[in-house]
């Protein structure tokens, strides 16, 4: 049995998750102004989605804390930044999505994620899970992978084959996207007190 506790009103993590939510913001920023210049932004997403996947880990590894995980979670981070980065720059190349390693990071996530509602709720002392900032993130990562696994995964045969469905995919990934960030922000604001903040109480 492995002894777990769970970090639920730990102020980091809600920290420096908004900080890589910006850095999101800039690099979505940066691959729109390439793509108006046709400019290949392939390369840009490649490596920020392996990066991306590393992130997440980094959060799992540390609002779940078992030693046992604490080291899966950072040997899986270290294989998948190699695989990745060797995908990305010998095997599918810069100039071509990385689906191979994208559908496996979101495996990864999925099941870091189904691990961690396995501990949520068997721990009778967890709290109210809508108070919970981690269960409301870990929710849009679940769905987002999920979903991103077959679109993402998708996405160099659709280009290739298919251009006449390219809407279709970019519809999908933003209403996904949507979906996440609703969700993250639903996670940061759940713990604040809105009486308490509007000054009703």
């Amino acid at each position: 049995m492995i002894s777990l506790t769970i970090k639920e009103n730990r102020v980091a993590p809600l920290t420096f998750f908004p900080l890589f939510l910006l850095l999101s913001v800039l690099v979505e920023f940066y691959g729109t102004k390439l793509s108006e210049k046709n400019v290949n932004t392939l390369s840009l997403y490649n490596f920020f989605t392996l990066f991306e996947f590393i992130f997440y880990l980094i959060f799992f590894r540390y609002i779940m804390q078992s030693a046992q995980i604490k080291k899966a979670t950072l040997i899986v981070a270290l294989l998948y930044f190699f695989i990745g980065a060797s995908n990305i720059l010998f095997y599918q190349g810069k100039d071509s999505f990385h689906t191979y390693t994208y559908m496996l990071g979101s495996i990864i996530i999925v099941v870091f994620s189904i691990l961690y509602f396995n501990f949520l709720f068997r721990l009778p002392d967890s709290g109210k899970l809508t108070k919970n900032p981690y269960f409301w993130i870990v929710t849009g990562l679940m769905f987002f992978e999920t979903c991103t696994f077959t679109v993402y995964g998708l996405n160099n045969f659709i280009a290739k084959t298919m251009r006449q469905y390219d809407w279709v995919l970019l519809f999908v990934s933003d209403f996904l996207n949507v979906s996440l960030y609703t969700l993250f922000t639903i996670g940061f604001l759940c713990k604040i007190n809105i009486r308490k903040f509007l000054g009703l109480s």
